[in-house]
């Protein structure tokens, strides 16, 4: 039913007329959360599909690429008509939407700036927690990527320092839980890398 539900209104859009880009802040934020809602329930009913429905699976695979792309691209409009009165928690949503589009779609550096921006500047926002857990990962992928390329002369400094400093905070902010755990962690092996073993051992 579920997977028949998401189908059926894949197939009613696919008739619509293409959408009108939206004219303001409001109207790309709720075109984008359409389009998110969109790839969240393709996703939520591919299982479900791959046991009882082979056939719609292709089809619910195509959905879920159109509704991440579109989302991406709703939010980032967003973005760019933001006025004096626009809701600045909407504002932060749309921020960490795009950090998670951006992080699904391994674009590490643009997640680690959306994601580090909000734990920053809007520790209190919803979202804060994830974000700066998004951004740590982010800055690891890309502290490993640079570590273990083949330019020796750069040592991942700036992204290594960004991903302590991450970790670090998600430790002091949210100290007792399991992303604090995961931050520790992150610095005893950043520690031990950087050849800081006293470091590491406190």
């Amino acid at each position: 039913a579920r997977t028949a539900a998401v189908t059926a209104g894949s197939e009613s859009k696919s008739g619509e007329k293409e959408k009108e880009e939206p004219k303001n802040f409001q109207a790309a934020y709720e075109m984008g959360k359409d389009a998110l809602a969109s790839y969240n329930a393709a996703k939520t009913a591919i299982p479900s599909a791959e046991q009882n429905n082979q056939d719609a699976v292709p089809e619910l695979k195509i959905q879920m690429t159109q509704g991440k792309e579109e989302a991406r691209r709703f939010f980032r409009q967003a973005l760019t008509l933001v006025e004096a009165d626009t809701d600045p928690k909407q504002l932060n949503e749309v921020r960490y939407f795009l950090c998670w589009l951006y992080w699904e779609s391994q674009d590490y550096y643009r997640a680690a700036v959306l994601g580090e921006f909000i734990a920053q500047r809007y520790p209190d926002h919803p979202a804060a927690g994830s974000a700066a857990k998004i951004a740590m990962a982010s800055f690891e992928r890309l502290y490993n990527s640079v570590a273990n390329g083949s330019n020796k002369q750069d040592h991942g400094e700036f992204e290594g320092s960004h991903m302590a400093q991450m970790a670090e905070l998600i430790a002091k902010r949210w100290p007792g839980t399991d992303d604090a755990d995961s931050a520790f962690a992150v610095l005893v092996s950043f520690a031990i890398r950087s050849g800081q073993i006293d470091k590491a051992e406190k």
